[in-house]
């Protein structure tokens, strides 16, 4: 996967732990914005739930290389959030919790109109953490709840307004 995205990604990992520890009774939300083509947008979910049940699995087996790499990734992320909010809790706990709890209060879904895409109206009560992989379902009009991380790996279009209005 894309660098970029898989810091993104462990951000938003620690910043869902931080909130489930700080007992948020919202939700925590990424939005990645990969294509207008539903082939690449379903391409990119499912390699990001595989991404993901990596980082998993390599977490639960505390140990190893692929273990290590992991726990590097998520450090990282760590950091990056501790130097803006210092009240961050202690980074053995977030990786605790990110095994824990958000391994199994998250959910991958994808906004689009073909066949695999997920409902516009997204069940928020449903799970604490979201990643939604969307196109142009997602240009206007659409509320995510609780966004945190936003990863817009589309190619900018000829007109600024809209690519303006995806960033927003």
């Amino acid at each position: 996967m894309n660098e970029g995205f898989v810091l993104d990604a462990a951000c938003f990992l620690v910043g869902a732990a931080q909130g489930i520890i700080e007992n948020d009774k919202g939700n925590r939300s990424m939005l990645i914005h990969p294509s207008r083509l539903i082939g690449e947008q379903n391409e990119v979910r499912m390699q990001i739930e595989l991404e993901l049940a990596s980082w998993f699995k390599d977490l639960e087996e505390r140990e190893g290389e692929r273990f290590n790499e992991t726990r590097n990734l998520i450090g990282q992320a760590y950091d990056n959030l501790a130097s803006t909010y210092p009240e961050i809790d202690d980074f053995d706990e977030i990786l605790k919790v990110i095994i824990n709890e958000v391994k199994t209060d998250y959910s991958v879904e994808e906004i689009n109109s073909g066949k695999t895409a997920t409902d516009k109206n997204i069940d928020w009560n449903s799970r604490y953490a979201f990643i939604i992989v969307a196109g142009q379902a997602m240009d206007r009009g659409t509320t995510v709840n609780g966004l945190t991380v936003t990863y817009l790996s589309r190619s900018m279009s000829m007109q600024n307004d809209t690519q303006m209005q995806r960033a927003r």
